[in-house]
């Protein structure tokens, strides 16, 4: 299915001027999205300047809950859930201006991750499981201790209102994708890996 630029800006009449930051993935109790959902209902700053959109679809009876914080927090104006989306992942993502990742347990390679540095989306992510092997701290994404209400809220905040600095964790982020894990290269390292499991 293809793929229009601003589609989900477009769909939802999200303001141009406001930050999307998106989740994507299975609606999971530990990919932590009622972390996000108390930072915004603790942020008026983060509530007027950004919309937090979540793409993807889990166990109903999450999902609901979710909508149900939502409501509770009065935040309903600031949260969009999409469901699943038909088309490709890192055209999604490309969408978003901000790709977050508050997993609060462990997270393995982080699939999304590596999308949204192929397009050039900043990241912000708990620091569980592979995550820190691929993010350094405020180079190319920013990593916060998983759960950890303030420093996502004064994180978010920050990135919300430094355009500069989302930029060049991107371009950095981006480098490194492409500088350490393209096709090639990652079959090339696993290639050589079997190769020296027979020796």
């Amino acid at each position: 299915i293809s793929w229009h630029k601003n589609r989900i800006r477009k769909m939802h009449n999200i303001k141009k001027n406001n930050i999307i930051i998106g989740i994507i993935g299975p609606l999971d109790p530990h990919k932590g999205h009622h972390t996000i959902l108390k930072v915004f209902k603790n942020s008026v700053s983060i509530r007027e300047k950004s919309q937090l959109v979540i793409v993807g679809r889990g166990v109903d009876e999450y999902e609901s809950r979710l909508k149900k914080i939502t409501n509770e927090y009065n935040i309903e104006n600031n949260v969009i859930f999409t469901g699943f989306l038909d088309g490709d992942s890192s055209k999604i993502i490309s969408e978003f201006d901000l790709l977050a990742m508050p997993t609060v347990d462990f997270e393995g390679f982080g699939y999304s991750m590596v999308e949204a540095m192929s397009v050039k989306v900043p990241i912000i992510a708990s620091s569980v499981g592979a995550i820190p092997e691929i993010i350094e701290h405020k180079i190319n994404g920013v990593l916060i201790s998983p759960g950890n209400l303030r420093e996502w809220k004064e994180n978010l905040e920050m990135l919300i209102s430094n355009n500069e600095f989302r930029k060049n964790i991107a371009l950095n982020g981006y480098k490194r994708i492409k500088n350490n894990f393209t096709a090639k290269k990652m079959s090339n390292e696993y290639y050589n890996f079997l190769l020296n499991i027979n020796e």
